[in-house]
């Protein structure tokens, strides 16, 4: 098992030096950005943010949230990246979705 993570620790440290995002600074209007090289999924990461920046009032009540494309565009992750950070939010009751896709805080 941890010569699996190994491996893919490497492979995100070759894709990142080939694309170079190591070098890139917080080009994301959030105000945050992705550790790609961490252990912690991408996933988790974005759902983290979102979660502490509700908690922190930064986001209030039915607040929509950034679009699906929009977001996976600015952190340039893939849209089932985004798609499953809003998913973990979703269940765990901080935000929720109208008929359209459209994401808004429930908290």
């Amino acid at each position: 098992m941890t010569y699996i993570r190994a491996l893919q620790a490497a492979n995100r440290i070759r894709y990142l030096i080939k694309a170079n995002i190591m070098h890139k600074k917080d080009d994301s209007n959030l105000g945050f950005h992705l550790n790609y090289i961490s252990a912690l999924p991408l996933h988790t990461q974005i759902s983290c943010y979102f979660k502490k920046a509700i908690e922190r009032g930064d986001y209030k009540h039915l607040v929509m949230l950034p679009k699906v494309k929009t977001l996976s565009t600015e952190l340039s992750v893939r849209l089932a990246v985004v798609t499953k950070a809003y998913g973990l939010l979703q269940n765990d009751g901080y935000i929720g979705c109208d008929n359209y896709q459209r994401y808004y805080v429930k908290r």
